[in-house]
């Protein structure tokens, strides 16, 4: 099913949609998900992060296929530390996280430094369960380099989903580093662990139907390199403190929709306290 389509069926009466699994007795979709906590924006200070109520089996949600198996890497062309993972998502997993995304809101403001003007989307954070932070992970993991002699541990349960509209767009910027997060008895935890902190952005692109949008890299000799990723696939480069953070942008888009979720590769602490001293 193309974007089309699916936004299309998505635009029935909210009781009548439900979770994909289906049956009467499932709870909707929407009513799967709790606002484990609310941040503050340059505008609000309520912007949620949703979690899976405890009670719902992560499958429900998230139904993704047990035998995907053709994951593959594939360097870019003259940005150093940058590749991308082909296929880690299927296009029904990928229809399944729209759903999702559209059933819980999408918003202007964000819970970072920069207004509206210079991020120009919507978005809507997620924690996912381990469930499916460790199902991805696990498919790619064999992809993922070692960084200041320390291999990585896993992704960010905290998902950053991001819908860029026509005319949307996000200024040039270099990424951030954050902790490891997760949702426990006590509530969402931007530092879960304690022990871990992210290296590498890895950008899960959800749709591919859209013009304009390309991910463009500014290098150092002022030249640029523009990506676009495919649908189901993942854009990974260094971030935060790592030498290699790149300065980039999201291109304007010019029709279509594209949908991304932008988390972060996990490593042990010792990695970030190496780079940062070296």
């Amino acid at each position: 099913m193309r974007l089309g389509h699916l936004l299309r069926a998505m635009s029935v009466a909210a009781s009548e949609v439900t979770c994909p699994s289906g049956g009467p007795s499932s709870p909707k979709l929407q009513e799967m998900f709790f606002a484990a906590a609310r941040e503050h924006g340059q505008e609000r200070d309520d912007l949620p992060v949703w979690a899976l109520r405890p009670e719902i089996t992560p499958s429900q949600a998230f139904p993704f296929a047990s035998d995907h198996t053709h994951v593959r890497r594939q360097d870019v062309q003259g940005l150093k530390g940058g590749f991308q993972i082909l296929d880690l998502l299927s296009e029904a997993e990928c229809e399944a996280f729209v759903t999702v995304l559209e059933e819980l809101g999408f918003h202007t403001d964000a819970a970072v430094s920069l207004p509206y003007s210079f991020r120009h989307m919507t978005n809507c954070n997620l924690c996912v369960p381990e469930f499916v932070d460790q199902l991805l992970y696990k498919r790619c993991e064999h992809l993922l380099p070692t960084i200041a002699g320390y291999k990585p541990v896993g992704l960010n349960a905290k998902f950053r989903c991001y819908r860029y509209q026509p005319g949307d767009y996000f200024k040039p910027h270099t990424d951030g580093a954050w902790p490891g997060s997760r949702v426990t008895e006590k509530g969402f935890q931007s530092d879960a662990f304690g022990d871990r902190y992210s290296q590498l952005t890895f950008l899960i692109l959800l749709t591919d139907d859209y013009e304009g949008g390309a991910t463009r890299f500014f290098l150092e000799d002022d030249s640029s390199v523009a990506v676009r990723t495919p649908r189901g696939g993942v854009l990974v480069f260094p971030h935060g403190y790592h030498p290699d953070s790149p300065l980039h942008e999201g291109s304007p888009i010019h029709s279509g929709v594209k949908y991304i979720i932008r988390t972060e590769v996990l490593y042990p602490l010792e990695a970030l306290k190496k780079i940062r001293h070296t």
